[in-house]
């Protein structure tokens, strides 16, 4: 068991992607699992609390991450369908007893957020990434799919990479290519930053259990000598029952491992295009997502496979495959010692290799491409010798003699996994010291002092730049305008930034951007186009130095001396009072944003169907008024606004549905203004303003209330053991 868990739990995808931060796929996995063993308990004991569990699992899975869950979901619901028809028969009755309180529980937890994702990620997403052509649209959904010739990445760790743009080993395959990239050169040349590596070990227990298991004659003989015996069942017939559920399980995962392998090929696959066309199906991007399922699969065979030869009930039947198992040791060997010479012959050409990686464009990272071929593929095949030498000693006579020593030999797996898994870790989990997040450096308390709420923006985001964006500036509370994380942009977002950003200063305007950072060299790009340089001014220099996990920061007094350099922008405020505003249609909104001409500063634009006074007449300046923040949380805004003049009080925020606004405690209009952002009009006077996110919360108490009837599910499994209702049956006596 220990071996099906790092196989599924520390190695591959499932694992490598937290270094992607794809949380949600590791809740998706506990969930899986739990679902598994839900099922397990509701079709052998058929109570109705298992399978409310059971629901409660696949809610559970559904939240976290609802596409990968979906992939997950295909799987582990035909295991439940073939579970119950396996023990109880084809009784229609009975299986819907036992699904429908799986599918009520699932969208008591689950349903509201679905359709939620789906009205946003399908129904109202029509951006230029997922195009209304046919061919485009197909090159969209499958250009994250796993080229067939790359799965000796199973087996090889690191042999295609470690990841993108990674010095120690940079990925140099075909996933995530754009299409047409050979001929256009557009687009993604490749993109991974996981490691689809599960080992040789797991990999070929999980063979073993098919070696084992699928074995001709066994089932249909002696489960038919079973069955027509009526007097109590002796312990070899009980031993015959474990196998025929056994060779079951084996049969169903062995089938899932090679259609999830060939479904993660995507485009690769020809029959993928079959697939692709069931509904929701051509909405979910990267086929790749499917290794997933297939990691699970082979954590649950070769789990299996090592059972199989430990197992002291399963003694009777080890003649039957003795033979098998001994054929498998010498393919095993022979493929372990294959690797093993194609590395050597890797080794032998080491510069024919570099030679033609460095003409593909590699240049310098070549002699680390190879050399880590050569490493992979040995490591591969010793692995799989190490595999073969125990299974040998595991089904010979003399493993069977001890019962010390076949323990002892499948430890010799167990840890030789955990540490392949160890050495996975490196390439993907760093550890890092909390001060290095929370130490406040001299650029830390420079933006802290004066963005007043404003916006910073990093014209680089690479080397240390990104961990600020993604990990330091969150944890500090500054906001930044670069985009950390967005897995399918929003349709008015698309449009705006492909209208508006053709002038690249404008959306940062919009943006309340106060503060930017550049490297020198990037500031010098920049002051090369007059547009921009008139757009920032030097403020600070700093230099950066390597320290334990992390850079430190040093302060640069002579801005022409200094390596790195925050520039001022002079972008509006965060909540800004307009005095003149244009009621726009959206179809022109945009092309007027992208306009030079236009003054965001003196005007704004208001959505078409807004209702709103004219504007007051000769105010020559937009200085006519004050904005005091009194309060600033996610949720609500309050602020104090004074002004001679009637203004739309513009608030630099994405529009949204359920925002509302007040004016002294009285409801006023939420407005859209200048395409993307709130607003709301707002009379002369001091008054004080309240902008409030209140989104329905139905879905949220129904959503308790499954979680409610799945803990009360739970709580009557372990109290009631008697007279308990059961799912597609009669109540238990």
């Amino acid at each position: 068991m220990l071996v099906g868990v790092f196989a599924i739990l520390f190695l591959g995808s499932n694992f490598t992607l937290l270094y992607a931060g794809h949380i949600g796929k590791f809740g998706v996995i506990m969930f899986a699992a739990a679902a598994l063993w839900c099922i397990h308990h509701a079709v052998t004991s058929r109570r109705v609390g298992w399978a409310v569990l059971l629901g409660g699992a696949v809610g559970g899975m559904l939240l976290e991450q609802q596409d990968v869950a979906l992939f997950f979901g295909l799987f582990v619901g035909s295991y439940a369908v073939f579970a119950w028809v396996r023990h109880h028969g084809w009784g229609v009755v009975g299986l819907i007893r036992f699904l429908v309180p799986v599918g009520v529980v699932a969208l008591l937890i689950a349903g509201s957020s679905m359709l939620s994702v789906f009205t946003t990620n399908v129904s109202d997403a029509k951006t230029e990434e997922s195009p209304k052509n046919p061919q485009e649209h197909w090159n969209f959904i499958t250009q994250w799919s796993v080229p067939p010739d790359e799965t000796i990445d199973l087996v090889a760790p690191g042999y295609t990479g470690w990841r993108s743009g990674e010095p120690e080993g940079p990925y140099w395959g075909r996933t995530g290519r754009s299409a047409d990239w050979e001929k256009t050169g557009q687009g993604f040349m490749n993109f991974r930053l996981e490691s689809i590596y599960i080992g040789s070990i797991p990999i070929l227990l999980a063979m073993l259990a098919l070696v084992i298991y699928v074995i001709p004659g066994v089932g249909t003989i002696k489960g038919g000598e079973r069955r027509s015996r009526r007097e109590r069942p002796t312990i070899e017939e009980d031993d015959i029952g474990l196998f025929l559920d056994r060779r079951a399980e084996v049969l169903f995962w062995g089938v899932t491992a090679v259609i999830t392998l060939l479904l993660s090929f995507g485009k690769y696959f020809p029959l993928y295009s079959l697939f692709y066309q069931l509904p929701l199906v051509r909405e979910i991007r990267n086929p790749n997502k499917f290794i997933q399922v297939f990691q699970l699969a082979i954590g649950i065979l070769c789990a299996y496979g090592l059972d199989g030869l430990l197992n002291e009930r399963l003694g009777s039947f080890r003649p039957r495959f003795q033979g098998r198992v001994k054929a498998f040791v010498f393919t095993t060997a022979g493929f372990g010692v294959l690797l093993m010479i194609y590395g050597l012959f890797l080794a032998s050409a080491h510069g024919i290799q570099e030679k033609t990686f460095a003409a593909q464009g590699w240049g310098k990272a070549a002699p680390v491409i190879v050399s880590n071929m050569i490493q992979a593929v040995m490591i591969g095949g010793g692995l799989a010798l190490v595999c073969a030498v125990v299974v040998w000693a595991l089904s010979s006579p003399w493993g069977y003699e001890r019962r010390k020593r076949q323990w002892g030999m499948a430890a010799v797996l167990v840890v030789v996994v955990a540490l392949d898994a160890w050495a996975l870790s490196q390439h993907y989990v760093k550890t890092i010291r909390a001060d290095s997040i929370t130490t406040e450096h001299a650029v830390i308390k420079f933006l802290k002092e004066k963005l007043n709420h404003g916006r910073v923006l990093l014209l680089n985001q690479s080397s240390f730049y990104n961990h600020w964006l993604s990990v330091v500036f969150p944890y500090h509370n500054i906001p930044a305008f670069n985009i950390v994380q967005m897995p399918r942009m929003p349709a008015d977002y698309q449009q705006f930034l492909s209208v508006v950003g053709r002038n690249p200063v404008r959306p940062w305007e919009l943006a309340a951007v106060r503060y930017a950072l550049a490297p020198r060299e990037v500031w010098e790009q920049v002051t090369k186009d007059p547009r921009l340089a008139s757009s920032f001014t030097p403020v600070m220099g700093f230099d950066v130095f390597p320290q334990q996990d992390g850079v430190g920061v040093s302060p640069v007094l002579d801005l022409r001396r200094a390596g790195h350099l925050v520039l001022e922008f002079k972008g509006m405020p965060r909540f800004a009072l307009v005095h003149d505003w244009v009621v726009t249609p959206d179809e022109t909104v945009c092309r007027q944003l992208a306009n030079p001409g236009f003054d965001p500063h003196r005007q704004v634009l208001v959505a078409g169907g807004s209702e709103l006074p004219p504007p007051p007449e000769g105010v020559q300046s937009n200085l006519v008024g004050s904005v005091e923040v009194l309060e600033l949380t996610p949720k609500q805004v309050r602020l104090k606004v004074t002004t001679d003049v009637s203004g739309v009080l513009v608030f630099s925020q994405k529009h949204a549905p359920h925002w509302q606004a007040s004016v002294d405690g009285k409801a006023s209009p939420v407005l859209r203004c200048n395409f993307l952002t709130l607003g709301t009009y707002v009379p002369g006077g001091q008054h004080e303003v309240v902008f409030r996110y209140a989104p329905p919360v139905t879905g949220l108490y129904v959503q308790g209330f499954g979680m409610l009837v799945v803990v009360l599910a739970g709580v009557w499994l372990v109290v009631g053991r008697s007279g308990l209702v059961r799912v597609g049956g009669r109540q238990a006596v």
